[in-house]
């Protein structure tokens, strides 16, 4: 059942806009940072009208077009989302960013909302509509020819990830995907259905898209170990810094 957005939202409240990756070539170059805004009126059509972020005095002028993960900040917990940039204007002496709602609200699990940046292969291939239907059947992975095109993750959470390809999917598309996560030198295969919801083209690399999705499926075991991943490479990169 969809959450109704003029009973979730109110005027006022926090989000959270987190940036998609732009840019694999030198990946420690691009700050990944939230930003964090208010919510100023919801119009009639559902879309979000949001006071434009600030970093000190200056203005942050998001792209027009380009997608985001929000969170709100509600009386009912924090809720998430895709937006798209959909306008800016000015109107009187406020300037405001007007987000189009792309996905279902979700409520956050503290632990899943963590993303972590990172660079890490993995193999995909889109499923048929009989593939994965047949796949919902039984829930056997070995049936499946294995995935072979090459992708690249650029963050990872306990919910889902943003991944880069020169493979063309659709928003909406079911990847079956392999991947490997090593903590402490243990490795771990992951194979996993995954869903698009959003994808854009990659700056400044037109032969590559960027494509954010969800898990389908992952087991408790399996997401544990991803969180665990996570906080063990947080924990070691503040080691090194």
């Amino acid at each position: 059942m969809s959450i109704d957005i003029y009973d979730l939202l109110r005027p006022g409240e926090r989000i959270d806009l987190e940036p998609a990756a732009t840019s694999l070539r030198n990946p420690e170059d691009d700050e990944r940072k939230s930003y964090i805004t208010k919510i100023y009126d919801i119009n009639d059509d559902g879309d979000i009208e949001a006071f434009m972020p600030m970093e000190k005095t200056k203005l942050l002028l998001l792209p027009v077009g380009s997608i985001y993960t929000a969170s709100f900040f509600t009386r009912r917990g924090i809720y998430g989302c895709d937006v798209k940039i959909k306008e800016r204007y000015k109107k009187d002496a406020l300037f405001i960013l007007v987000l189009e709602q792309l996905t279902e609200f979700e409520k956050q699990q503290r632990r899943e909302y963590y993303r972590y940046d990172c660079v890490i292969g993995m193999n995909t291939r889109e499923l048929t509509d009989n593939e994965y239907e047949e796949f919902q059947s039984n829930r056997q992975f070995i049936l499946l020819p294995d995935p072979s095109g090459k992708s690249v993750i650029v963050d990872i959470s306990g919910g889902g990830m943003r991944f880069v390809s020169a493979d063309k999917y659709t928003d909406g598309s079911i990847l079956h995907c392999i991947f490997i996560l090593s903590i402490n030198g243990e490795s771990r295969r992951f194979e996993t259905m995954f869903r698009i919801i959003a994808s854009q083209p990659v700056a400044n690399n037109k032969n590559n898209t960027e494509y954010r999705g969800e898990f389908i499926g992952l087991s408790n075991v399996d997401r544990d170990y991803i969180v665990k991943y996570i906080f063990e490479q947080q924990r070691i990169n503040r080691q090194k810094n």
